[in-house]
């Protein structure tokens, strides 16, 4: 009950500021490793979504260098969920980030954005300001890539690598569908010829990079 009790006051700075100093993300990270408890386990990786969204607590949690444990709990789970809504908050950390990459954060992320099961899971946090946030698994996934692979070569890399170009085509299509049918009658939001280089299925060289450059699709 503490680690839900403090996942409840870390909703303000000066509340999550007063926690850091009592020990309460090494508690709550200490809480990661419990195997045996599974309860207790989801009850750390909670706490700590809201813990970490001061950069002082994700610091903290940074230093204790976990991110090996954290990569092998990503998952199509509800534990999976709030461990990638963690690494959302890592990943704006260089050293946790690099340490991240290296255990093969980026192919783990990806395999969950293409997951078909436990679509209905949603895990709710807090923002900044005490906001409830509900994100679900595919979209704590994508987060957690936005924040890892920002202006990390080697992490985009494994990201195109990973075949996600595919997972984002699809999603552009699906926007794309969604802005046209909103659309008065008649009206092309995106150009036949455009769209046709959507559908194309052949990798394009993104012209970055130089030779060899990244592949976009």
């Amino acid at each position: 009950y503490a680690a839900q009790v403090v996942r409840n006051l870390a909703v303000t700075d000066s509340i999550r500021k007063l926690l850091l100093q009592n020990g309460a993300v090494e508690r709550c990270v200490a809480m990661l490793g419990q195997k045996d408890d599974p309860d207790l386990r989801m009850a750390g990786a909670l706490a700590l979504i809201n813990l970490s969204m001061l950069s002082e607590c994700a610091h903290k949690f940074a230093d204790c260098k976990v991110e090996g444990l954290l990569v092998s709990l990503l998952a199509p789970t509800e534990m999976g969920c709030a461990i990638a809504m963690n690494i959302r908050q890592l990943g704006n950390i260089q050293i946790s980030r690099e340490r991240m990459v290296a255990h093969g954060v980026v192919e783990k992320l990806v395999e969950m954005l293409f997951s078909k099961e436990n679509a209905e899971i949603k895990v709710v946090s807090q923002d900044p300001v005490g906001t409830e946030v509900a994100c679900d698994v595919e979209a704590a996934a994508l987060a957690a890539l936005q924040t890892v692979i920002a202006e990390h070569e080697d992490a985009c890399h494994r990201f195109v690598d990973s075949g996600a170009a595919r997972y984002l085509k699809k999603t552009l299509r699906r926007w794309i569908e969604g802005e046209q049918e909103k659309q008065p009658e008649g009206y092309q939001w995106m150009s036949e010829e455009d769209y046709a280089l959507l559908e194309d299925e052949a990798p394009v060289d993104s012209g970055e990079g130089g030779e060899g450059g990244v592949k976009i699709w």
